[in-house]
């Protein structure tokens, strides 16, 4: 079962990776994969899994990406763990 966490149960949760918070749920971000992969998402949660499967991550809907292989539809929802995430920048509403 996942759950919403607050800001400080998350921080608490998902020690040690890229810094999310609940202000970000909504927001347009770019973000940047350890795998190279660059994504226009809007924020939709942030999720951890009880112990133990941690799950650290964020579920989004893809506005774009720079893959081409066809994997990944614009306007869909996906989930990618925190750990896979290279960097961020919130871009706006």
């Amino acid at each position: 079962n996942s759950m919403l966490l607050t800001s400080n149960s998350l921080d608490l949760a998902c020690r040690g990776h890229v810094r999310f918070d609940h202000g970000y749920v909504g927001k347009r971000m770019r973000v940047e994969l350890a795998d190279g992969e660059l994504l226009e998402i809007r924020g939709h949660e942030l999720t951890v899994c009880a112990r133990p499967e941690p799950c650290c991550g964020i579920t989004y809907i893809l506005i774009s990406t720079n893959r081409s292989d066809g994997t990944r539809d614009q306007g869909a929802a996906y989930w990618t763990a925190f750990g896979e995430i290279e960097r961020f920048q919130v871009l706006g509403d």
